[in-house]
């Protein structure tokens, strides 16, 4: 018998192995072409930033008609594009002082990184060494649509996602340090995307306790740094005049926030061909290719406009609270009904827990795009693991569901791929990821669940 599987075994691997290095090949291919070639225009932001604190100057306007120029290639507002405290403009500065296109060639291989480093802490806390299993994820990884999207784009979510995933392996040590640790990297999150901190009332729940000391313990922290490295005038100035701005607006804006020297812009871009711009005197793509603007991972945009059309306007930030709050007191009813305790769960149950949170925080994120499903990543290697363990049929049907969640939100959009359905593109494009969100949350929910309910009847025999 195991004769007959040995050559099978290395069938599998040599099958795997192919397919892994065209699917990487691929990925690496497409990183290097948008090093290269395109803007990576939320990258863009975060170094014109940088730029603007080395030159002495405020992060949060466009300074296109300083000499130089300090323009990010698609800023039309008198604000910056930039949205983030002004303590992470401060930690661009170094990045900004390289020049543009090996920066950004080195942010795209570092978020690169970043993506190998969350999955691989992943795999080590399932205990997943076997070359099938590595082997297995790195395929669907490579060919997960958004995750080009966050490289064409250049956005942080790839770094959040590894403070995410140490956060969480450094929560379950033994150690208090660690633990206090855990939370502190929760804080340094929240600092680079401001809706993690809605993971706080989920470290009540789980009573992570010395984590919660950590994350307090962190804000105050960063909180005094930025007061000593920015200045309390740039943080009050972000508090009272910025953040309302991009709560209400994000990097967008009314016609009377447009740039008012708009004579500058045009000589930027007099000798620029169409779909093109420039920044620091080069010329980059605007975008390498284009994908649905509908396409939303939080259901705060789309709930925003349907409100406004009824008369009744939140802005984003009002919006997202109310929606999280309805969502957290559901995953508490739900967490109390089944009398869930943290610490009796196993290392995969956690992981199936803070995935759980993770999509809370994405559907009820007030700013978050394509880009931002890569924390969905996790959820690859802790699916396969389920499906290598699982023996119930129904713990088998709940696996399927989540399963097919990952293929919907892997799958490119109809813009990428105009191909992927035959009708109804927009409504495919407008409602794949929240599907796919909410498909995964329903799965991990009764994934967790059916876990939980076996094991009480294991005790009762």
């Amino acid at each position: 018998m195991n004769q007959e599987r040995e050559p099978r075994q290395v069938a599998v691997r040599v099958i795997f192995i192919v397919l892994l290095l065209i699917a990487a090949g691929r990925l690496l291919g497409f990183a290097v072409r948008f090093s290269r070639e395109s803007l990576q225009m939320d990258f863009s932001a975060f170094y014109t930033a940088g730029e603007a604190l080395n030159y002495g100057l405020s992060p949060y306007q466009n300074h296109i008609t300083h000499v130089p120029p300090i323009w990010d290639g698609v800023d039309v507002f008198q604000h910056s594009r930039f949205l983030y405290p002004p303590l992470v403009a401060t930690l661009f500065q170094p990045i900004a002082m390289l020049p543009y296109p090996v920066a950004k060639f080195l942010w795209t291989l570092f978020s690169l990184g970043c993506i190998g480093f969350a999955l691989a802490i992943t795999m080590k806390m399932l205990g997943q060494n076997r070359l099938e299993e590595i082997l297995g994820v790195g395929v669907f990884v490579s060919l997960f649509y958004p995750l080009l999207t966050l490289l064409e784009r250049g956005q942080i979510d790839a770094f959040t996602l590894a403070i995410i995933m140490l956060a969480i392996k450094w929560g379950n040590e033994e150690h208090n340090h660690w633990q206090m640790a855990s939370g502190m990297l929760w804080s340094l999150a929240a600092l680079f995307k401001l809706h993690t901190l809605f993971v706080f009332p989920f470290l009540i729940i789980s009573r992570r306790w010395k984590a919660i000391l950590g994350f307090i313990a962190s804000g105050i922290l960063l909180l005094g740094v930025s007061v000593g490295v920015n200045g309390l005038p740039s943080l009050l100035d972000y508090m009272q005049n910025q953040f309302p701005r991009i709560s209400r607006f994000g990097e967008g804006g009314t016609e009377e926030m447009k740039l008012r020297r708009m004579d500058k812009l045009q000589n930027l871009l007099s000798d620029v061909p169409s779909g093109f711009t420039q920044k620091n005197g080069i010329l980059y793509r605007q975008e390498s290719f284009s994908f649905s603007a509908a396409s939303n991972v939080t259901v705060i945009r789309p709930l925003a406009h349907r409100l406004a059309a009824i008369g009744l306007k939140l802005n984003y930030s009002q919006l997202s609270l109310l929606v999280f709050f309805c969502l957290f007191v559901l995953i508490w009813i739900w967490w109390a009904r089944y009398r869930l305790n943290y610490m009796k769960l196993s290392i995969a149950q956690q992981l199936m827990f803070w995935q759980i949170v993770l999509i809370v925080i994405l559907l009820s994120g007030p700013l978050t795009w394509v880009m931002n499903i890569v924390w969905l990543l996790p959820a690859v290697p802790l699916l396969l693991h389920k499906y290598l363990s699982v023996e119930d049929k129904r713990a088998a049907v709940y696996l399927s569901i989540g399963i097919i969640a990952l293929f919907i939100a892997a799958i490119p959009d109809a813009v990428s791929f105009p191909l992927i359905v035959p009708y109804g593109e927009r409504v495919f494009n407008a409602s794949k990821y929240l599907l796919a969100e909410a498909l995964l949350l329903i799965s991990l929910m009764l994934l967790l669940t059916r876990d939980v309910y076996l094991a009480w009847r294991l005790d009762q025999r």
